[in-house]
This record gives structure tokens, sequence and C-alpha cells, in this order.
């Protein structure tokens, strides 16, 4: 009797943290509006600044950016930010690790590429919430509800990166994976995922030097300034701008004001 009522519990928590998954991901599937949705909004600035990376420019250059858009990007139905006069790319050089991938791609293959990836990634986050949770050992119903409640209440932000399409699972997942592995002291693995969390670091950056703080080893810092810097290093080259700082913080400025 005892394993039936535990077996009916776990069947719960999981088919309630399945309905949620599919609520969450519903924006891929359903017209949010009267009018067309735009999506791929943040999606076009990553695949764009792939496709420089793969042509030896940097996207950094605004000049260049926008010439790439406009050569890319040919009749989209998102032209305003172009109307002002510019584009930029609020991203550091370790985006090229998403970037350059979907630039392989044609732009219309590469949307529901990174539709998938998305999907992908919020997975990944909630695979790690409940690695991370299954330590306390709570009730298997309370530890679904929590992580199924904890998805609805996300909704706005999921819509936004299914409509928008930004990359911010791919840093959550990042700072998840970088906690999971680095208590269990395996830093280089961990030093993978502060790549992935390195990417949008307005969402990550807080945890992740929270974690380098009370993770107290060198080895966890040295792994994370290896693999971020080298990878960096080689996407720069790639662009040909090893000192694009100036044109981020020009950029960051431009992107908070418009």
């Amino acid at each position: 009797l005892m394993f039936s009522k535990n077996y009916f519990k776990e069947f719960l928590g999981i088919l309630f943290i399945t309905v949620c998954f599919f609520y969450a991901i519903g924006p891929l599937f359903r017209d949010l509006g009267p009018e067309e949705v735009i999506r791929h909004i943040d999606t076009r600035a990553t695949y764009v600044s792939g496709i420089c990376w793969l042509s030896g420019k940097s996207p950094y250059n605004p000049d260049i950016f926008k010439q790439v858009w406009d050569e890319k990007m040919v009749n989209e139905v998102w032209q305003s930010k172009l109307e002002k006069g510019r584009v930029v790319l609020p991203y550091p050089p370790t985006l090229g690790v998403i970037a350059i991938p979907l630039a392989l791609y044609s732009w219309e293959a590469a949307t529901p590429l990174f539709d998938v990836l998305n999907v992908c990634f919020l997975l990944l986050t909630m695979l790690f919430t409940i690695l991370l949770l299954r330590d306390s050992q709570p009730n298997f119903l309370i530890l679904s509800f929590g992580i199924g409640l904890s998805l609805i209440f996300q909704l706005p932000y999921t819509t936004a990166v299914f409509v928008v399409g930004q990359n911010s699972f791919i840093a959550t997942a990042g700072c998840l994976g970088a906690v999971y592995f680095a208590q269990r002291r395996q830093f280089w693995r961990a030093a993978l995922f502060i790549l992935l969390a390195s990417i949008k670091p307005h969402v990550s950056i807080c945890t992740l030097v929270y974690l380098l703080i009370t993770s107290r080893s060198w080895r966890l810092l040295g792994w994370s300034a290896l693999i971020v810097g080298l990878t960096s290093l080689v996407v720069l080259t790639l662009g040909r701008d090893y000192n694009p700082l100036p044109e981020m913080l020009d950029s960051m400025g431009y992107y908070r004001a418009n």
C-alpha cells in the first residue's frame, strides 16, 4: 500500500511538471494577439553577429553590423532600429558559441533550430533544478509542484525567450550547471557551464560572482578564466577585433536608450 501511494504521488508530480512545461512553451504554438507576432527579434542580432564572425568581420562595429544586417535580413518586418541609423550587439564575444553554429544555416532554418535549442536549455534548467534540490530529499510531489509552479510564474520570462528569441535560458542553465558541478568539485565541467552563463552576463553575473567566492577554489577560477578567456580570444580573432570594449560600452548605452 505504501509503495502504491508513493507511486501515485510520483505519477501526479511527473504529470504536473509535464503539463506546466507544455504550458510554459505554449508561445511556440499559439498566436499571442490579434495581429501577426513578430518573433525572433533578438535572434536576428545573434544570427547576424555569427555571420559577421564567420566573414572575418567585427559585429561590434555598428557600421559593419548594419551592413551585414541589410544583406541578410532582406525585407525584414522589424526595421525600426535600422531607421534610427544603427543596430547594436549588446553581448560579449562568448555569444559566438551559439551565434557561429546558427550562422552556418540559412535564416529560415536557424529560427526553428534556435527554438529547439531553447527548449533543450529549458529542460536542462529543470533537470539541474531537480538535481540540486534532490539532496534535500523533499517529498516528490511537493518538489514537483514547486518546479511546476516556478515554470508558470516565469511564463512572461519564458514568453520573451520564445517570442523575442532571447538567450536567457542558456544563461540560466549555465548558472545551475556551474553550481551543480562546482558542488561536486568537477571544476572543468563547471567552467564549461560558466562559459554558457557568460553569454548573458546581466542574467548570470550575480550568481557567478557568488559561486566563485563561496567555492573558495582557485581551480574553479583558473578553469573558468582559461575557458572563457580562450573562447573569447578565438571569437575576437575571427572578427579581427581584439578590443571591442569601447564599442560594447557604446552599444550598451544605445541599447538602454532605445
